[in-house]
Protein backbone atom coordinates (compact mmCIF):
# COMPACT_ATOMS: atom_id res chain seq x y z
CA UNK A 1 0.00 0.00 0.00
CA UNK A 2 2.81 2.25 0.93
CA UNK A 3 4.23 1.91 -2.72
CA UNK A 4 0.39 3.14 -4.48
CA UNK A 5 0.61 6.12 -2.48
CA UNK A 6 4.09 7.74 -3.97
CA UNK A 7 3.99 10.54 -6.28
CA UNK A 8 5.71 9.68 -9.72
CA UNK A 9 7.55 12.42 -12.22
CA UNK A 10 6.10 12.27 -15.47
CA UNK A 11 8.78 11.68 -18.08
CA UNK A 12 9.72 15.53 -19.83
CA UNK A 13 12.65 16.73 -20.65
CA UNK A 14 14.40 18.88 -17.84
CA UNK A 15 13.59 22.09 -19.49
CA UNK A 16 10.54 21.65 -20.06
CA UNK A 17 9.28 23.56 -16.67
CA UNK A 18 11.27 26.51 -17.50
CA UNK A 19 9.84 26.70 -20.92
CA UNK A 20 6.41 26.53 -19.70
CA UNK A 21 7.27 29.00 -16.40
CA UNK A 22 8.30 31.36 -19.26
CA UNK A 23 5.82 30.98 -22.20
CA UNK A 24 2.80 32.17 -19.28
CA UNK A 25 5.34 35.27 -18.00
CA UNK A 26 5.85 36.39 -21.77
CA UNK A 27 1.82 35.51 -21.97
CA UNK A 28 1.02 37.44 -19.22
CA UNK A 29 3.46 40.77 -20.01
CA UNK A 30 2.01 40.40 -23.25
CA UNK A 31 -1.71 40.73 -21.65
CA UNK A 32 -0.49 43.26 -19.03
CA UNK A 33 0.67 45.71 -22.39
CA UNK A 34 -2.11 45.07 -24.50
CA UNK A 35 -4.59 46.24 -21.23
CA UNK A 36 -2.19 49.09 -20.42
CA UNK A 37 -2.39 50.19 -24.16
CA UNK A 38 -6.24 50.22 -24.57
CA UNK A 39 -6.52 51.86 -21.32
CA UNK A 40 -4.05 54.83 -22.04
CA UNK A 41 -5.75 55.32 -25.55
CA UNK A 42 -9.35 55.85 -24.12
CA UNK A 43 -8.14 58.16 -21.79
CA UNK A 44 -5.92 59.98 -24.28
CA UNK A 45 -8.82 60.53 -26.46
CA UNK A 46 -10.80 61.80 -23.71
CA UNK A 47 -8.41 63.83 -22.69
CA UNK A 48 -7.66 65.17 -26.82
CA UNK A 49 -11.27 65.31 -26.27
CA UNK A 50 -11.44 67.65 -23.14
CA UNK A 51 -8.59 70.04 -25.07
CA UNK A 52 -10.92 70.89 -27.42
CA UNK A 53 -14.00 71.46 -25.71
CA UNK A 54 -13.85 74.93 -25.68
CA UNK A 55 -13.21 75.00 -29.67
CA UNK A 56 -16.12 72.71 -30.08
CA UNK A 57 -18.71 74.42 -28.11
CA UNK A 58 -17.54 77.59 -29.43
CA UNK A 59 -18.55 76.42 -33.10
CA UNK A 60 -21.74 75.95 -32.07
CA UNK A 61 -22.26 78.78 -30.64
CA UNK A 62 -21.17 80.14 -34.10
CA UNK A 63 -23.75 77.90 -35.83
CA UNK A 64 -26.54 79.40 -33.28
CA UNK A 65 -25.20 82.73 -34.08
CA UNK A 66 -25.16 81.87 -38.45
CA UNK A 67 -29.04 80.78 -37.82
CA UNK A 68 -29.71 83.61 -36.53
CA UNK A 69 -28.25 85.77 -39.10
CA UNK A 70 -30.01 83.85 -41.91
CA UNK A 71 -33.42 84.20 -40.52
CA UNK A 72 -32.97 87.78 -39.76
CA UNK A 73 -31.18 88.31 -43.03
CA UNK A 74 -34.26 88.92 -45.27
CA UNK A 75 -35.48 92.56 -46.58
CA UNK A 76 -32.34 95.01 -46.69
CA UNK A 77 -29.95 95.62 -49.59
CA UNK A 78 -29.57 92.47 -51.34
CA UNK A 79 -25.88 93.07 -52.31
CA UNK A 80 -26.02 93.69 -47.87
CA UNK A 81 -27.41 89.89 -47.77
CA UNK A 82 -25.28 88.79 -50.57
CA UNK A 83 -22.01 89.76 -48.60
CA UNK A 84 -23.72 88.61 -45.03
CA UNK A 85 -24.56 85.40 -46.48
CA UNK A 86 -21.25 84.45 -47.89
CA UNK A 87 -19.44 85.60 -44.74
CA UNK A 88 -21.58 83.23 -42.65
CA UNK A 89 -21.43 80.26 -45.22
CA UNK A 90 -17.04 80.38 -45.38
CA UNK A 91 -17.42 81.05 -42.13
CA UNK A 92 -19.78 77.45 -41.62
CA UNK A 93 -17.26 76.07 -44.09
CA UNK A 94 -14.34 76.59 -42.30
CA UNK A 95 -15.61 75.82 -38.69
CA UNK A 96 -16.96 72.72 -40.05
CA UNK A 97 -13.58 71.94 -41.74
CA UNK A 98 -12.01 72.32 -38.15
CA UNK A 99 -14.86 69.78 -36.69
CA UNK A 100 -13.58 66.83 -38.83
CA UNK A 101 -9.75 67.50 -36.80
CA UNK A 102 -11.20 68.05 -33.49
CA UNK A 103 -14.64 65.92 -32.72
CA UNK A 104 -15.98 62.59 -33.76
CA UNK A 105 -17.47 60.99 -36.36
CA UNK A 106 -21.04 61.61 -35.54
CA UNK A 107 -20.73 65.24 -34.96
CA UNK A 108 -18.92 65.69 -38.31
CA UNK A 109 -21.89 64.15 -40.02
CA UNK A 110 -24.26 66.27 -38.31
CA UNK A 111 -22.22 69.47 -39.07
CA UNK A 112 -21.81 68.35 -42.11
CA UNK A 113 -25.66 68.17 -42.91
CA UNK A 114 -25.60 71.66 -41.48
CA UNK A 115 -22.94 73.20 -43.86
CA UNK A 116 -25.18 71.51 -47.23
CA UNK A 117 -28.69 73.17 -45.61
CA UNK A 118 -26.76 76.57 -44.97
CA UNK A 119 -25.63 76.34 -48.72
CA UNK A 120 -29.39 76.21 -49.70
CA UNK A 121 -29.89 79.77 -48.48
CA UNK A 122 -27.34 80.99 -51.19
CA UNK A 123 -28.59 83.78 -52.99
CA UNK A 124 -29.91 82.60 -56.41
CA UNK A 125 -32.12 79.56 -54.46
CA UNK A 126 -36.15 80.10 -54.80
CA UNK A 127 -37.44 81.00 -51.73
CA UNK A 128 -39.64 77.85 -51.14
CA UNK A 129 -36.12 75.80 -50.75
CA UNK A 130 -34.85 77.46 -47.93
CA UNK A 131 -34.71 75.30 -45.45
CA UNK A 132 -35.36 76.73 -42.13
CA UNK A 133 -36.89 74.24 -40.05
CA UNK A 134 -34.68 71.75 -41.04
CA UNK A 135 -31.54 74.25 -40.14
CA UNK A 136 -32.61 74.23 -36.44
CA UNK A 137 -33.48 70.96 -36.23
CA UNK A 138 -30.12 70.38 -36.93
CA UNK A 139 -28.86 72.25 -34.74
CA UNK A 140 -30.59 71.11 -32.06
CA UNK A 141 -29.28 67.40 -32.95
CA UNK A 142 -25.83 69.29 -32.81
CA UNK A 143 -26.47 70.46 -29.80
CA UNK A 144 -27.97 66.71 -28.32
CA UNK A 145 -25.11 64.95 -29.48
CA UNK A 146 -22.93 67.50 -27.74
CA UNK A 147 -23.86 67.47 -24.33
CA UNK A 148 -23.74 64.10 -24.59
CA UNK A 149 -20.48 63.74 -26.08
CA UNK A 150 -19.17 66.20 -23.67
CA UNK A 151 -20.58 65.28 -21.06
CA UNK A 152 -23.17 67.98 -19.90
CA UNK A 153 -26.08 67.27 -18.09
CA UNK A 154 -29.29 68.66 -18.93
Amino acid sequence: MAEDALATTANVPWWWVAALAGAFTILGVLLTLTTNLLVARSKNKLDDYRRFEPDIIGIYIQFDQFVDTIHNNAGGDPEEEKRIYWDTYRATVKNVTRLQLIASQQVVEIAREFQHLMWRFAPGFPDADHPMPELVDTLQELRQVLRRELRIPE
